[in-house]
């Protein structure tokens, strides 16, 4: 019987994401929900400027690739064709925290650079696929594979809150660069 693991809790969680200005990310739906019922939904009704991003990410679904090999797993997070999907994210997680959004042309830009990372991501992952296929033949190696994910987001723009988070960074973040609030959070649901 296997036991999931949910180290750290949702607190350390939020707690370090807002220490280092990260945002938080989880595959585990006990997790997303835990982190959706903590967005502070005190500005009222009125949709965010951020819901267009937020409902194109949501359910985008995404091939990943995965390493049985050690030395090939660290040589593909190093190299640049598998982080286009990280930098078009976190370029959405600057504006979001930043708050730099001034116009519709700019969320339409930032949804383009998800939509053109999800390809090029795949275009690399089929790349490296094939790659890793041709080696010499006769020698053992583990191939690396790939499976499905869909992506759900939320954004809220008075963030993801808790009072115990904010008792700890006052108490054990050291500094006051911390971030206030945390805007943002994304769930990848494996899809079979």
């Amino acid at each position: 019987m296997m036991v999931p693991q949910l180290s750290p809790n949702l607190e350390i969680s939020m707690f370090l994401a807002q220490a280092t200005g990260s945002f938080i990310y989880t595959d585990h739906p006990f997790r997303w929900s835990e982190i959706c019922s903590s967005i502070n939904y005190f500005y009222g009704t009125d949709q965010t400027p951020w819901a267009k991003i937020e409902e194109y990410i949501t359910n985008l679904e995404i091939e990943l690739i995965h390493f049985l090999d050690q030395r090939e797993l660290v040589s593909g997070q190093n190299g640049f064709e598998l982080r286009y999907m990280k930098n078009a994210l976190k370029k959405v997680w600057e504006a979001v925290q930043n708050e730099t959004l001034s116009n519709q042309l700019e969320i339409d830009n930032l949804i383009n650079e998800i939509r053109v990372a999800r390809e090029k991501m795949a275009t690399a992952i089929e790349k490296i696929i094939k790659l890793k296929g041709n080696d010499k033949p006769g020698q053992k190696k583990m191939l690396p594979f790939t499976t499905k994910g869909k992506l759900s987001c939320k954004i809220a723009p008075t963030g993801h809150g808790n009072d115990a988070v904010y008792r700890f960074l006052l108490a054990y973040a050291g500094h006051e660069k911390y971030i206030k609030t945390l805007p943002m959070a994304l769930f990848l649901e494996h899809v079979k």
